[in-house]
């Protein structure tokens, strides 16, 4: 099968932003609310569509698919690692209610960032999402957060949660620090105003979604039930490196077809979860 390629050039214009330590260690910059540079560039696989939710210069990702495995590619021409984007199916109907699965599969030594996107929307350039991802700080592998983004703010990300798994992911710690090796998958849903995601490695069998050790719940700041896209997150990609993603599923509750015809979306979205904790940031969404 030839593989096909996603090429966007992320060239915005950028504006300064605050840093957070839980999400890189080195100041970002939102994606400017252009149309024309927010992220966006020609295409040639017309099933992926891709949104910045920060661009570091005038970096730009590839992602090609090739045997259903999609491969997040920083060029060796890119200077920084502080780029964060969203891709999703082009052309699917926005949902509420849904879920996002994928195998992150064995990548090189070097930073990067995986994860989910819920309900991810872009209108005019500007790109605002909830998203489900891998600490990658200070080596702490074990922690995971769940951030509120939208590319057209000085402050592009907000984080909301974080959960600390090393009961599963460092089990070892603090004495010795050996992450279990490689693919990992993660599932992360939204349900109302409730984000839950589960991660685990693929040498343990799937984890429930209230099985603590492997996941967390939170309850959403205000302004962020509308609908949108459900994809995957890519971040902080260093030049020359990847990160792949196999085994993507998707759900959606469709509000325009009957409970009888989604009853397996009904049936996972309803799954007892963890408990959800409250944000750590709750000021409105846009």
């Amino acid at each position: 099968m030839s593989a096909s390629a996603v090429c966007v050039a992320l060239t915005a214009a950028c504006v300064p932003a605050k840093t957070s330590s839980s999400a890189s260690q080195a100041a970002p910059t939102a994606a400017a609310a252009d149309p024309s540079t927010a992220g966006r560039g020609t295409t040639s696989d017309p099933s992926l569509a891709i949104g910045a939710f920060t661009i570091d210069g005038a970096d730009r990702y590839e992602l090609t698919t090739r045997n259903g495995v999609v491969t997040a590619s920083a060029p060796a021409t890119n200077t920084g690692t502080n780029t964060r984007t969203g891709f999703w199916p082009a052309g699917g109907e926005p949902t509420a209610d849904q879920l996002s699965c994928a195998t992150w599969t064995e990548a090189p030594p070097g930073l990067k960032q995986q994860g989910a996107v819920l309900r991810a929307r872009t209108s005019q350039g500007r790109t605002t999402a909830i998203t489900v991802t891998q600490n990658i700080s200070y080596g702490v592998w074990w922690g995971f957060h769940i951030h509120v983004m939208d590319s057209g703010s000085a402050q592009p990300f907000h984080e909301i949660a974080t959960f600390d798994l090393r009961e599963v992911f460092a089990p070892g710690y603090p004495d010795v620090l050996v992450a279990p090796p490689y693919p990992w998958r993660m599932c992360a849903r939204v349900v109302g105003d409730v984000v839950s995601f589960v991660v685990w490695p693929t040498t343990d069998p799937q984890p429930a979604w209230d099985d603590a050790r492997y996941g967390g719940s939170v309850r959403l700041p205000a302004g962020w039930a509308a609908p949108g896209h459900v994809g995957w997150y890519v971040g902080h990609l260093e030049p020359g490196k990847w990160a792949g993603f196999a085994e993507r599923s998707l759900m959606g509750l469709r509000p325009h077809r009957s409970p009888a015809s989604q009853q397996d979306v009904l049936d996972e979205l309803s799954k007892p979860a963890v408990p959800p904790v409250e944000p750590t940031w709750i000021a409105e969404a846009p």
